[in-house]
């Protein structure tokens, strides 16, 4: 007797099914344990993998305190030991090199003002709250707390 896709499988843990449905049923579920393996891959590989070449690509406007000038540069520009530097720690900030006049540690990040009639870049304190620097910035041009204008005007 010649085997037929309509007979019963017996023993299979299908009973009463096709072979013909018992087989699509495995590739079904073949194709589904396929996807949830690739997909968790690629979930681990994208948490995984560094973004080393995601460097923020933005622009900080920085004041040399020798020569007095005042110049931009990209943070993808800079190395790592120069970025570590613009972090202010429980010492201030260290500074760069100025490109302009060649000085060493000099030229220091600065701020813009956030009260908008006055909008102004001026130099970040070097000293830090625990050496007795200022806890908070104040723009030396129109004297505005930048902390507390910010606050005063968040939308209510």
């Amino acid at each position: 007797m010649a085997w037929s896709g309509k007979d019963k499988v017996v023993g299979r843990g299908q009973p009463g099914g096709t072979r013909r449905q018992w087989m699509r049923r495995e590739y079904l579920l073949s194709a589904l344990l396929g996807l949830i393996i690739v997909g968790s891959l690629v979930i681990t590989l994208v948490s995984v993998i560094p973004r080393s070449s995601a460097q923020p690509d933005f622009e900080r406007h920085f004041y040399c305190t020798k020569c007095k000038s005042e110049f931009t540069l990209n943070l993808k520009d800079l190395s790592p030991e120069q970025q570590m530097k613009l972090t202010p720690g429980p010492y201030g900030q260290a500074g760069i090199d100025c490109p302009k006049c060649g000085a060493k540690n000099s030229a220091v990040v600065m701020a813009r003002c956030v009260n908008p009639q006055c909008k102004r870049w001026y130099p970040v304190p070097m000293v830090s709250p625990a050496q007795g620097g200022p806890s908070t910035l104040i723009c030396p041009y129109c004297k505005v707390d930048q902390a507390a204008y910010v606050v005063e005007h968040l939308p209510k």
